[in-house]
């Protein structure tokens, strides 16, 4: 697999795999883009020995790996959207039917490391 991202800091590649399953590598959370709803983000933790820096992805970069449609709409601050993507904190999924909805169940799928991967 090609590197989707390099660490910002130790200039190490990752690839997608690499993203999901390295014991290095901590998913903290996910959230918009504040200049543009259009742009959502995975936050991860670089946890190697003399790194520790976090860094971003877009979540499109994951769907691949999805098992689930993907609407086209982003209703981010719509009157069907529950905000969960404007707090980093939020680790909840989403009930809206919303073109991030499917990423943030993802979330919680590589929180878990347990992403099949073909």
């Amino acid at each position: 697999m090609d590197p989707v991202i390099t660490c910002p800091f130790c200039k190490a590649p990752f690839t997608l795999e690499d993203l999901v399953a390295s014991p290095d590598i901590a998913p903290i959370g996910m959230m918009l883009n504040d200049d543009d709803a259009a742009w959502n983000f995975y936050y991860f933790n670089h946890m190697a020995s003399g790194c520790g820096t976090t860094f971003t992805v877009s979540v499109e970069v994951f769907a691949p790996l999805l098992n689930e449609a993907v609407p086209e709409a982003i209703r981010t601050h719509s009157c069907d959207c529950e905000g969960r993507c404007t707090s980093l904190a939020d680790l909840a999924e989403c009930g809206a039917e919303c073109h991030w909805a499917p990423y943030r169940r993802f979330l919680g799928v590589l929180r878990a490391r347990t992403v099949p991967l073909a």
